[in-house]
Order: C-alpha cells, then sequence, then structure tokens
C-alpha cells in the first residue's frame, strides 16, 4: 500500500491504496483556475534559486488561468488532473505533439506538476502513465519530456526509465537555462 496522505493536515487527504486508485481524470475547462495554481505553486516551490525571483515572484493565478484557458481548448493537445478525496486538484499532466520535430519521439509531455506536499507518493508516475497510455492509443511512438538540467525532480524522468536525448537552451524570465529532454519509446 502506497502512504499518499498528505504531509500537512490542511491539505485534503487522499484514500488511494495504490496508483490505480487515484483519481485521475480528463481535465476541463473549469479546472483552469485550479491548473494555473498547482502550476503557478509548483514553479514557485521547484524552481526557486533557479529561476530569477522577481519572474517567480510575479507569477499570476489570473494570467496563468487565462493561458490554461486557452490551452485546454487546443484541439490537439490534451491534460490530465489528479484530484484530492475534496475534489481539489493537486497535480496536472499536459501533453501533445511534440514541438522540435524529433524523427523518432512525436508526442511531447510538455508539463507534470504535483503540489509538493503530494510528491513521491506515486502521483507523477500515475500522471505520466495516463499521457503514455493516451498517446499509445492515439498511435503516437514515443515521448520527451523537456526539463531544466539543474532541477533535482529531473531524476524522476531517470527513474521511470526516461532515456537522455539532448540540451537546449531556454530563457526563462530573462536568464538562459539549459535544459534535458528524456525520452521514451511507447
Amino acid at each position: 500500500m502506497i502512504d499518499i496522505s498528505p504531509k500537512k493536515t490542511s491539505l485534503p487527504k487522499l484514500r488511494y491504496s495504490n496508483q490505480n486508485d487515484m483519481l485521475i481524470r480528463p481535465a476541463t475547462i473549469e479546472d483552469a483556475a485550479s491548473i494555473a495554481k498547482v502550476g503557478v505553486d509548483t514553479w514557485r516551490s521547484a524552481y526557486r534559486g533557479l529561476v530569477d525571483d522577481d519572474h517567480l515572484d510575479n507569477l499570476s493565478y489570473e494570467r496563468s488561468e487565462v493561458r490554461w484557458k486557452i490551452g485546454l481548448a487546443e484541439e490537439n493537445c490534451f491534460t490530465f488532473v489528479a484530484v484530492g478525496d475534496d475534489g481539489s486538484i493537486i497535480g496536472f499532466a499536459h501533453a501533445g505533439p511534440e514541438r522540435d520535430g524529433d524523427p523518432i519521439h512525436k508526442g511531447e509531455l510538455y508539463a507534470i506538476y504535483v503540489l509538493q506536499e503530494y510528491q513521491g507518493r506515486g502521483i507523477g508516475k500515475a500522471l505520466f502513465d495516463k499521457v503514455a497510455e493516451r498517446f499509445m492509443a492515439d498511435g503516437t511512438e514515443g515521448m520527451v519530456i523537456w526539463v531544466l538540467t539543474e532541477n533535482k525532480s529531473r531524476w524522476f524522468y531517470e527513474h521511470i526509465n526516461g532515456r537522455f536525448i539532448r540540451r537546449k537552451t531556454l530563457t526563462i524570465g530573462g536568464r538562459e537555462l539549459e535544459a534535458s529532454a528524456y525520452g521514451w519509446n511507447i
């Protein structure tokens, strides 16, 4: 049994006995505000020290919600959310066609975020598995994700058998950062 009870008692409890029991569902446009909050909060906790503090401090739930309403309506993309017992969204994964012209990996996991209090409980893996299942059902062969090379969470992708593919430079908040791509054949 996986213990995925929250570390803080004020957070919604999860009643899952294993990853297969987790409530992972397709996102709807009504989820945009909650997804935005998870995204902003996770960026602030995961990227502090990697991304410029001013950039992180100026992230906005409202601006992010507008972007998510657009993103959730994109025809070729899909999003799954992980839901707590009280119905709140505690994580999400967003994916669609690969954007750099990779000849092998035709799908891309654009974002996968789980609130810091829920990390390490199998939720990210369950979201990842849903994305992989969807790509397989759609006939997409291969999936890639980009992660900041200095992000300590990148080891998650190696743990789930991601293969390092290549690096590139991204500009975030006016700062150039190195990103690493990990890929899977699905």
